[in-house]
């Protein structure tokens, strides 16, 4: 049977008499080095002992504060057992015929803040604070000049309207869409800009955005000038990039009343690039807006009746291949005539002077080009090539 170890006390109070005992013999033998080791065994006993009692004190005081803090939980959970019991009997007599007013709802209020005072001398007592309040992890912080944040960039896209104008009025009927990129002084134009897009795969990305500011426009025009509409060029990658049209729909298809200003337009020597894919992707497009216009068409090789069956309402020719002759023809003369007896309304892009004008006026009903007006920034925010290419 293990037989229980003496307490910490009762072996210091006996090592200490030991080594008092010890120390008088040697003492009386006269012996100054077992003397000297005597004394020390004292000392080292009697250390153990201070610790003893201190220990045995303190513990002593803790208990006895737990004792009372114990009996003060018992006491404050009884009253508000009490409490809750006469609660319960006031809401019962709220049922019950009123009676002489006492002043028991006072009473009431007079403990209830007597125990919020107990609880919260309690939770002091037990050190039960309130930990410090905690940033939210759902709110944005503030950032840090350290925090990784990218330089504003100075290029930015900027959006142009140019006007397409009746020739038969001068008046302005509809827009066409450009996007120019402007920085530092310097300023890459609409025909710089797709080509070095196209080169490096951000032509569809480019689109995406030129229909998406086109869409913002186009708002304030079913509002103001109903039958106004905005020319959009597409480029060839993007009728081959199904997620590309398949953002460019999803924008038309959100965008109400304003998706009936955008015109699709495509260059017909991108048309005749395309690939089936390419093809289909015109085919999806052909279903939103106002329509779809064919630009810098050649004056032979023209399809009208499928055209329309694409929904193509413009075909647009080339101020370039006018004659300079006032009484010439222009080689896409009969092409216009055809196509005007299909409905289509013809126009000339890049007239740079009069002359021009009143030679393109015996063909066409629409001009557009430096001679009436250079194409006007909209205000907007302007982003950079990189928020387009993170957006798409």
């Amino acid at each position: 049977m293990k037989q229980r170890a003496l307490p910490l006390g009762v072996a210091a109070i006996m090592a200490v008499a030991v080594s008092a005992a010890s120390a008088a013999g040697v003492f009386a033998s006269g012996q100054r080095v077992e003397l000297a080791l005597s004394l020390a065994a004292i000392v080292l006993a009697g250390g153990h002992l201070v610790i003893f009692l201190y220990r045995d004190l303190y513990y002593r005081r803790r208990l006895a504060g737990l004792s009372e803090l114990h009996l003060r939980s018992r006491k404050f959970a009884e009253q508000l057992a009490g409490l809750s019991t006469r609660v319960d009997m006031l809401d019962g007599s709220r049922d019950e015929p009123p009676a002489p007013r006492t002043s028991e709802a006072d009473d009431l209020n007079r403990e209830f803040e007597q125990l919020r005072l107990s609880v919260k001398k309690l939770a002091e007592e037990y050190g039960r604070t309130s930990p410090p309040p905690q940033p939210r992890r759902d709110r944005e912080m503030p950032l840090r000049p350290d925090d990784g944040a990218r330089p504003v960039v100075s290029h930015r896209l900027e959006f142009y309207l140019e006007p397409i104008v009746s020739l038969d009025d001068d008046s302005t009927v509809h827009y066409r869409a450009s996007l120019v990129l402007e920085g530092h002084g310097q300023r890459v134009a609409f025909e710089e800009l797709i080509r070095q897009a196209a080169a490096n795969g951000l032509r569809p990305d480019l689109d995406g955005h030129a229909v998406n500011r086109a869409l913002a426009v186009g708002h304030r025009l079913a509002a103001k000038r109903p039958g106004t509409c905005i020319f959009v060029s597409i480029g060839l990658e993007t009728f081959s990039a199904p997620d590309a049209l398949s953002a460019i729909e999803w924008q038309m298809n959100n965008a109400g009343n304003a998706a009936a200003s955008i015109v699709f337009e495509i260059d017909h020597t991108v048309m005749a690039a395309l690939s089936p894919r390419g093809i289909e992707g015109l085919a999806r497009l052909a279903r939103y807006g106002s329509g779809m216009a064919l630009s810098k068409a050649h004056g032979m090789g023209i399809d009208l009746k499928a055209l329309r069956d694409l929904h193509f309402r413009f075909i647009s020719f080339s101020a370039a291949a006018l004659p300079t002759d006032g009484h010439a023809v222009p080689a896409w003369a009969e092409t216009a005539r055809l196509a005007a007896d299909h409905d289509f309304r013809i126009g000339v892009q890049g007239l740079f002077y009069e002359e021009q004008v009143n030679i393109a006026s015996r063909w066409a009903k629409l001009g557009s080009g430096p001679v009436f007006a250079s194409p006007r920034r909209v205000k907007g925010e302007a982003v950079s090539i990189d928020q387009i290419r993170s957006a798409a």
